[in-house]
């Protein structure tokens, strides 16, 4: 760097032993600048935590339906037991059963098919419930947040980037003013 200046370090503009402030303004305006990709960044994290826990709750409604599903299929089967039950027709379950525990297990899927019925309606009307207040009320207002957060983000990222501009102009126009760049 000296041969530029001919080994006259009073030459140097940001090394000019005479006017040290320079420098430290250099080494202040690196510091002060901010990165607005890194709130952008921790912003996008907050944003999959956020679509995960709405899916989370879509997959809650999945489950439940697919609780309907078994809760129907186990009332086909003890249906279809049932009628053969009452039919008379040997199944293993049944073939050394005395006439008793026939009519007992008879009973029992009655019951039990009775109950699967009611669950059934139930388990429905909670889906229906799942679905109304996912569709009405949390995903109307997940989307409307949604946006908000973006305008903010995005204006912030924008604010962020004219200061550090104002900050880099500010700096250039000082530095311009250095006798030692005006001299050159």
């Amino acid at each position: 760097m000296s041969q530029y200046v001919d080994s006259n370090y009073n030459k140097f503009v940001v090394g000019d032993p005479s006017c040290p402030e320079l420098k430290d303004k250099c080494e202040e305006l690196s510091k002060s600048l901010t990165n607005p990709f890194l709130e952008f960044h921790n912003w996008i994290l907050g944003e999959i935590s956020d679509i995960e826990s709405l899916q989370e709750a879509i997959q809650c409604r999945d489950k439940t339906i697919g609780h309907m599903g078994k809760l129907n299929a186990k009332k086909k089967t003890e249906t279809e037991e049932l009628n053969k039950l009452e039919a008379g027709k040997k199944t293993i379950k049944t073939l050394f059963k005395s006439v008793s525990s026939k009519q007992t297990k008879i009973t029992a899927l009655t019951t039990s098919i009775s109950q699967l019925e009611k669950d059934f309606e139930e388990v429905g009307k909670l889906v229906k419930m799942i679905e109304v207040h996912l569709g009405e009320t949390v995903i109307p207002s997940f989307k409307e947040s949604q946006a908000a957060a973006y305008y903010k983000i995005c204006q912030a990222f924008a604010c962020q980037e004219i200061d550090d501009s104002n900050k880099v102009a500010t700096f250039w126009s000082e530095f311009l003013e250095n006798k030692n760049v005006k001299s050159s």
